[in-house]
C-alpha cells in the first residue's frame, strides 16, 4: 500500500516525550502513530455525539469493577 505523507504540529515537550518512548522502544516514530491510528481508529469511527457519554461512563464502570476485583482478591489472599 502506497503510503502518504503528514505533518503534524505538537510543543516541544510532547515532541520530546515521543522521541524518548520512540527510542526505548526503537520504533520509528512515524510507525508509532500508524499503530495508534491502526487501532484508535475502528473505536473512533463508531462513535457518535448520542453514545460517546454513555460509552465514556460504561468503559470506566468497568475498569473500576476490574480495579474492584484486583482489590478484593488481594485482600483475600
Amino acid at each position: 500500500m502506497a503510503k502518504k505523507r503528514v505533518n503534524i504540529s505538537i510543543d516541544e515537550e510532547l515532541d520530546k516525550r515521543w522521541t524518548k518512548v520512540a527510542n526505548q522502544l526503537g520504533w520509528k516514530k512515524s510507525a508509532m502513530v500508524e499503530d495508534f491510528l491502526r487501532e484508535a481508529l475502528p473505536y473512533l469511527e463508531d462513535i457518535t455525539p448520542k453514545n460517546i457519554i454513555p460509552r465514556a461512563v460504561k468503559t470506566l464502570g468497568d475498569k473500576v469493577r476490574e480495579i474492584g476485583d484486583l482489590l478484593e482478591d488481594s485482600v483475600d489472599k
